[in-house]
């Protein structure tokens, strides 16, 4: 068994203290709030404790990279963490959290949290490599591709709704216009973008059916 494969306590240990070392962080530097009144929360920000924060985060993921166990403890907390910050975002107005003043900023957030999460949990319950040989003709690491695809289609999507608002304000004359309509085919843009990356998820995974059922028509 490898060491990707083996359990080790010390990396799921190690990955989920330096977790809650960087939350104890930000806490400290005034980023996380309850029950802001101001709308902002900003005033309260220690940047060095938030940089601070944001190191040991990393290194949290980075512990936790090299042992499959140690990933998916640390996506699944990760998980669980990313639906508390919805709920609260939904449930509390004065509710702060790095990202404060902008709900499009937290949502963005949450989306990119949220996303780290199932790529840790997809590679902790499909890690790299076999422990057994022979010919593989199931659906392989179904559940790492799922996060991929999802990854692209969240950064593709992203760029696309920019590009979208880039090109209409460079079409028509703010003053005689409103620009603010961009975000409209921002969104449209958005929409032919998660359109695309479906259809190329589709297209990848009939391929790989099609070549599943070769090798199983070949093993017969």
């Amino acid at each position: 068994m490898t060491q990707e494969h083996r359990a080790v306590p010390g990396q799921v240990v190690g990955a989920l203290a330096l977790l809650v070392v960087g939350l104890a962080l930000l806490g400290a530097g005034g980023f996380v709030q309850f029950d802001d009144a101001t709308g902002f929360g900003s005033d309260q920000w220690n940047l060095a404790l938030g940089g601070l924060a944001a190191v040991v985060t990393v290194a949290a993921i980075g512990v936790a990279w090299a042992n499959a166990t140690a990933r998916l403890w640390l996506g699944v907390v990760l998980g669980v963490l990313d639906v508390l910050l919805i709920w609260q975002t939904v449930a509390n107005d004065g509710f702060r959290f790095v990202w404060h003043s902008d709900d499009a900023g937290l949502f963005l957030f949450e989306v990119v949290l949220g996303l780290i999460a199932l790529v840790l949990i997809a590679t902790g319950l499909q890690p790299s490599g076999r422990l057994v040989g022979g010919p593989k003709v199931g659906a392989g690491r179904w559940l790492v591709r799922v996060a991929a695809y999802l990854c692209g289609t969240a950064v593709l999507t992203y760029f696309a709704f920019f590009a979208g608002i880039d090109h209409y304000d460079s079409q028509h004359d703010c003053l005689n216009y409103d620009c603010d309509l961009g975000g409209l085919e921002g969104m449209v843009w958005s929409m032919v973008a998660i359109g695309l990356c479906a259809l190329i998820a589709v297209t990848v995974e009939v391929t790989l059916w099609i070549r599943r059922r070769r090798m199983i028509g070949t093993s017969a």
